[in-house]
This record gives structure tokens, C-alpha cells and sequence, in this order.
């Protein structure tokens, strides 16, 4: 009997399957969707999608489920909670849904133990006390906030390209840029960015590191301005929880060794985890199985 572990980001979903020993089976990954329900057209889009990620791992004689998913409430992880259930012929006990938030905690520290600042496609500090209440600095969604975080990198990249286009200035970044989207005339630009949201947008953020790489000035400033991002979501939780230990994780810090860098020498005893949270969720599952 194996163990499932699902990690459902804003740009990606993610799965792990491990046997009973611990030993990986499978991994895969499929279309993102979220906890966030608000209509029937939303509820039938993300079920549709998840219904196919379960289709995939139905034959591996699934006995445990541990998933995060973006955006989720109490009220909605039940539901999953209950869909994975009936799909899976299980029991809900052999289920477990939590925020992917929750889950990416729970993979780095026991309740009360630390602080997470998490950045991926957004940004956040987090961390969950023993009592379970949660404490939080930014994750406001890219409306409002998630600076440091591959969408904002990928935004304010695509800005600077086309204000150096305004001016006529070639340098290495915009390149780099505008050959990733395909071409610098607004139709092409507009497609990208509007067609492709904030995935699209999140995408150019590995192209930024690639920029560091070749020695731009412009892409090297961004990924310090996301790096002292990250380092104010760290200080605000600091304010409150003063010594605790800091993890920061997340597939931003896969864009560039500049990130770390940065942290570091402002929080030297800072570590940096980029273990998959699938994986971690996988983990999980397996304990329940052998509870």
C-alpha cells in the first residue's frame, strides 16, 4: 500500500508516491488549480482538473493522502478532503488537506518552532504556533503585494525591458526578456502578459537569474530588491517572535545563488530548504499510513 503527497501551487501541481518502505514510485506533475472556489464555473474548473491529477494515481493502490492546495479554507478542504476520499476508495481518516502554506511549514519546523518565509510564485512569512493559530506577514496575493516573489520578479523584469525599449537602450536582461516572450512589439508583449497571467509572468523570473549570470546590472539590482523583500517579510515576523529560527523555501531561490547571498548577509543564521513540498507531503502521508 503507498502513500500520496500533492502539493497544488498557483503555477504548478505537484505529486509524489511513495511505498511503504519509503521509497519513491512515481512523481508527476499536472495543470495548477486552487482552494479558490467562489463560483460553480470555479468549483467544476479546479475539481475537473484535480479529478485527472487522482485518475493518474488511482492504479498506485493509494492507502494515505496528505495534500497542501493554495487558497484553502476549512470549508473547502473538507471538500477535497471528502472528494479525494470517494475517488480513492478511502476513508476520510486516510486523508489529510491542509493550505499548502500548512503543509510547507509542517515540512520545515514543529508547530511554535520557527518561522517560514516562502516565496514561489507569491510571497509570505508564516508561521503556526503550538496552540495551531496561524501569524503572517505579507501572501496578499499579486494584486496587492507577494513582492520578492517569481511573479513580481517576472513583472518588474518585463517593466524595466520595456521602459530600456522606450529609450532605446539595448541591454542584456531586455534581450534575454523579450527573446523568452518571443518579440518586443506590444501585440507579442500583450499575449504573453495578459494571455498567460500570472503564470506567464512568474516564468521570466529564471530568465532574470540567467541575466545575473551574464553580468546584468539591471537583473542583478532586481533580484537584491527581491532578496530585501523577503528579508522585510523575515522582520516583520521578527518583531513578534524575535530568536525563532528562519527557513526560507520556495522555487524563487532556484532563480539565482543572488538571492541567498543577499539573505544571508543580513541573516547569517538564515537557512534556505528546497525540498519539494509534494515530497514533504508524501512523508506525511506515509506516518499517517503507519499511525
Amino acid at each position: 500500500m503507498n502513500a500520496l503527497g500533492i502539493d497544488v501551487g498557483a503555477s504548478s501541481s505537484k505529486f509524489v508516491i511513495m511505498n511503504a518502505k519509503g521509497l519513491v514510485l512515481e512523481t508527476g506533475t499536472s495543470e495548477p488549480f486552487s482552494g479558490h472556489i467562489f463560483t460553480a464555473e470555479s468549483r467544476a474548473l479546479n475539481f475537473a482538473i484535480f479529478e485527472q491529477l487522482l485518475a493518474r494515481v488511482k492504479p498506485f493502490q493509494i492507502a494515505s493522502v496528505t495534500a497542501g492546495i493554495t487558497g484553502l479554507s476549512l470549508e473547502v478542504a473538507a471538500e477535497f478532503r471528502d472528494f479525494i476520499a470517494v475517488f480513492l476508495e478511502l476513508v476520510p481518516e486516510q486523508v489529510q488537506v491542509m493550505n499548502d502554506m500548512d503543509l510547507a511549514y509542517r515540512a520545515n519546523f514543529a508547530p511554535g518552532a520557527g518561522i517560514l518565509v516562502y516565496a514561489g510564485t507569491g510571497s509570505i512569512a508564516y508561521h503556526v504556533a503550538t496552540d495551531g493559530s496561524v501569524l503572517r506577514s505579507g501572501g496578499y496575493g499579486f494584486l496587492i503585494d507577494d513582492a520578492g516573489g517569481g511573479f513580481w520578479i517576472g513583472r518588474e523584469a518585463l517593466k524595466l525591458a520595456l521602459f530600456r525599449l522606450e529609450r532605446g537602450i539595448s541591454d542584456p536582461l531586455s534581450r534575454l526578456i523579450f527573446e523568452q516572450i518571443g518579440g518586443s512589439d506590444w501585440d507579442t508583449v500583450r499575449s504573453f502578459a495578459y494571455g498567460g497571467g500570472r503564470q506567464a509572468l512568474a516564468s521570466l523570473a529564471p530568465t532574470v537569474g540567467i541575466g545575473v549570470n551574464q553580468g546584468s546590472t539591471d537583473a542583478h539590482d532586481l533580484l537584491t530588491q527581491a532578496a530585501n523583500a523577503l528579508l522585510k517579510l523575515a522582520q516583520n515576523m521578527r518583531f513578534k517572535l524575535e530568536k525563532l529560527p528562519i527557513v526560507f523555501s520556495g522555487g524563487v531561490f532556484n532563480v539565482s545563488p543572488l538571492l541567498e547571498e543577499t539573505i544571508s548577509q543580513t541573516y547569517p543564521e538564515a537557512t534556505f530548504n528546497r525540498a519539494s513540498s509534494a515530497l514533504s507531503a508524501a512523508r506525511l502521508a506515509l506516518e499517517n499510513l503507519k499511525t
